[in-house]
């Protein structure tokens, strides 16, 4: 279980979040919606780790993260996290199969050049292994970023727009991606414009506003 408590972020005296409370769940699908500049992606920098609060706390299990040395932090965020950025955060100039290995090399656990490839099969994108990933479609990338944040098998996938900017039909990969992971028993947590998102059996739908939680469904 994850616990928010009092979660504030404040950056050059703007209230971006704003006493923010929330339990989620083994096994959720939490989607956040709002518009831009609600503070969906301050949020989830904050739960995952990549960014600290002002105020309050998230704990994982009773391990308060917000309280961790950064050297700590990234230990439990490569074990525990894997984190689908936006923009994806690929190194276009690099293959699919060495944008996977970072996390791998900083992993407590073993993970084999078999387990790569079968993570790779799994997104169907085995076949551009050696590909560099600027010559890649946006679903691929899109495919290549999910593969590289699952790749420790983490217990919590988190997604910052991850349908964003592609289309009809790539869009629906995604979210059928996500659905299958979900049934795997990932915790997932969404922001998003994407409504299609809210569809999902069984997520749980927040709304925020102005660095607030306006609704919960």
């Amino acid at each position: 279980m994850i616990e928010i408590r009092h979660l504030t972020k404040i950056y050059d005296d703007k209230i971006v979040l704003q006493n923010i409370n929330l339990d989620i769940n083994n096994g959720d699908f939490v989607v956040i919606m709002g518009p831009s500049g609600s503070g969906k992606s301050t949020f989830l920098s904050i739960i995952s780790g990549l960014s600290r609060p002002t105020e309050g706390s998230v704990c994982y299990d009773d391990i308060n993260i917000s309280k961790l040395p950064e050297s700590d932090v990234g230990k439990f965020r490569n074990s525990k996290i894997g984190f689908v950025f936006q923009k994806f955060n690929l190194m276009e100039n690099l293959t699919v199969y060495e944008n996977i290995l970072p996390p791998v090399i900083i992993a407590e656990k073993k993970i084999t050049k078999k387990d790569i490839f079968e993570l790779l099969k799994r997104f169907e994108i085995d076949n551009l292994s050696d590909v560099k990933v600027k010559r890649l479609s946006g679903g691929e990338q899109q495919r290549v970023a999910l593969a590289r944040a699952l790749v420790n098998d983490p217990e919590l996938l988190i997604a910052d727009e991850p349908t964003a900017n592609l289309d009809y039909r790539l869009k629906n990969e995604v979210i059928d991606t996500f659905k299958k992971i979900h049934y795997q028993g990932k915790t997932i947590i969404v922001a998003t414009h994407d409504r299609v998102f809210t569809e999902i059996e069984g997520a749980r739908i927040i709304n925020m506003i102005n660095g607030k939680i306006a609704e919960m469904v």
